[in-house]
């Protein structure tokens, strides 16, 4: 509980902790947004091929491994992910 108290002081102090923690609430609410603009008006093709990029930004190297069905699953789970999508990404697959 001491940790938490520590904390919520130093945000409370508008120093940089708080700074730090509004500008992480900004980034995530902008992802948010972008995200849900974007499964609205792109296709399903593209929604992958953003999905794909956005994994791979997270990841030490340019390998990814995953499942049609994970991908389903990314898209809104409108059954199988065709094993044809990812190269009209770009991707090898």
């Amino acid at each position: 509980m001491t940790s938490l108290r520590h904390h919520k002081d130093a945000f409370f102090r508008a120093g940089p902790m708080q700074r730090l923690l509004l500008r992480y609430t900004q980034a995530l609410l902008t992802q948010l947004g972008q995200t849900a603009v974007c499964n609205r008006h792109l296709s399903v093709d593209q929604q992958l091929c953003r999905w794909l990029l956005l994994s791979l930004d997270r990841l030490p190297s340019n390998e990814l491994t995953i499942t049609q069905e994970l991908m389903a699953n990314m898209l809104g789970g409108a059954g199988k992910a065709s094993p044809r999508r990812p190269a009209s990404c770009g991707v090898r697959g």
